[in-house]
């Protein structure tokens, strides 16, 4: 039979009204599929939907779920760090803060989300990542790491190259939340 896949964040906005207490989150949203507003705008909604509970999992996107689509997809590590650029920055605006940003992909203009997250400072940046330049990333941008599939070896190896982008980028590595997905499957 074929797996019925449905939209993530209307899933997720669904199950935060019928729960109480767990996080929830995307594991993981392809970033190049949506624009970094709408993706933070999402996330935002559902932290407000949730009372707090919203998670952003974020990740630079893969070919099965980008090429079938024909969504441009040309830089992706680039267009993958504009967009948690994007997504940061975001997350502070206001219609009192509006924002500019001039990227290689991305564009702000005297923008804002007119609305705010409930989770201070923002709700918490979770980055798929599994090669030297993503790992970077998660140590830049991210709260916490979600990497798939990993032996105790290969964990341990990446963890200290997203530790070591970290404390060069100024930031206590100490606060980062490393994970692991295993996934678990709903259906009727």
């Amino acid at each position: 039979s074929t797996a019925i896949i449905n939209d993530a964040w209307i899933f997720l906005a669904a199950a935060s009204q019928v729960t109480k207490n767990v996080e929830l989150g995307t594991c993981v949203t392809d970033a190049v599929r949506r624009h970094p507003s709408t993706v933070t705008l999402q996330t935002i909604t559902l932290d407000r939907l949730s009372h707090g509970r919203a998670i952003l999992g974020i990740g630079a996107g893969e070919a099965q779920n980008i090429n079938d689509f024909g969504i441009q997809w040309d830089k992706p590590i680039g267009r993958f760090e504009e967009q948690l650029q994007m997504i940061s920055l975001l997350f502070k605006s206001s219609p009192e803060k509006k924002l500019n940003f001039e990227g290689k992909f991305y564009k702000l203009s005297n923008a804002c989300l007119q609305t705010k997250a409930v989770s201070k400072p923002r709700p918490p940046m979770f980055l798929a990542a599994g090669a030297p330049r993503t790992l970077s990333l998660v140590g830049k941008y991210g709260d916490g790491w979600l990497p798939i599939a990993y032996t105790p070896e290969l964990y341990e190896n990446h963890a200290k190259v997203i530790y070591d982008a970290a404390k060069e980028a100024g930031r206590d590595y100490r606060k980062l939340e490393l994970a692991l997905d295993i996934d678990v499957y709903f259906s009727d």
